[in-house]
């Protein structure tokens, strides 16, 4: 399972009506219904999974979680940034693009990649007129067993080029 971060202020947040996105449009429609401007919480997410035969799925993206202004329900997207495959301390990114196999910086690669990936996210919501303020890291408790979205950003000006995760230049805040 994903290693879920705390809520505001380092508080643990207690599990509340809850509501999944499966992309970073419908997260902020769902969220800012109406007239309303909603404070959004970003924080990044890690997990691992073993696959047997010493080999290890790990993915890395960035949870967006938020409180509905009005109905206090909480919406969650969460975005996939990067996936690979690694036996020990080598691997191959699988996603966004497939890197050279038996990289041994693959696990910096991972780490780089998610980084540009909030960064560019933060971006883009900063510019956003229905975001009233964005929190990092910061993340309301959600239910377990979310899915990861590696189309959650269709739609938007997110990115990923030339081996990295950006926001394009002529939408920027």
């Amino acid at each position: 399972m994903p290693r879920l971060p705390r809520g505001p202020k380092g508080r643990k947040a207690k599990a509340e009506a809850a509501c999944e996105c499966g992309t970073l449009d419908a997260f902020l429609a769902q969220l800012t219904a109406g007239e309303d401007r909603a404070e959004i919480l970003l924080s990044p997410i890690y997990q691992t999974l073993a696959m047997g035969s010493g080999t290890t799925r790990v993915q890395a993206g960035v949870l967006l979680t938020g409180r509905h202004p009005r109905t206090s329900v909480i919406c969650s997207c969460l975005v996939l940034a990067v996936e690979a495959r690694l036996v020990g301390e080598r691997g191959r990114l699988t996603y966004p693009a497939r890197g050279k196999a038996d990289d041994p910086r693959v696990r910096e690669r991972i780490h780089a990649l998610q980084r540009e990936l909030l960064t560019a996210i933060s971006s883009f919501l900063q510019g956003h007129p229905r975001v009233a303020h964005i929190a990092q890291p910061a993340a309301y408790r959600v239910p377990e067993g979310l899915t990861w979205q590696a189309g959650a950003l269709a739609g938007t000006p997110l990115t990923y080029t030339d081996g990295h995760w950006t926001l394009r230049a002529d939408t920027a805040g």
